[in-house]
């Protein structure tokens, strides 16, 4: 099994500051979006972004949490070498 097919949301920050620079495009044609020369409201996207990126990897790991916390509910340990 692949690991991208295990994650809830296979977003990284590169796919989500491409979003950003597509909406911007459509939402606000006058501002330009820049990852090289950032204005403020550059800045706050990446910063959006970033920490976006941060709560989905933290999302992704969530079915391993959960699959460890049933194991340890059903009581099963490893066996010994």
């Amino acid at each position: 099994m692949n690991h991208d097919e295990l994650l809830l949301d296979p977003r990284t920050l590169e796919d989500l500051c491409r979003r950003v620079e597509e909406l911007a495009a459509s939402y606000t044609p006058e501002w330009r979006f820049s990852r090289q020369d950032p204005d403020i409201g550059s800045t706050l996207a990446l910063l959006f972004a970033g920490q976006m990126a941060d709560n989905l990897r933290r999302l992704n790991r969530l079915p391993e949490k959960y699959h460890t916390e049933f194991v340890n509910l059903l009581g099963l340990t490893l066996r010994p070498a």
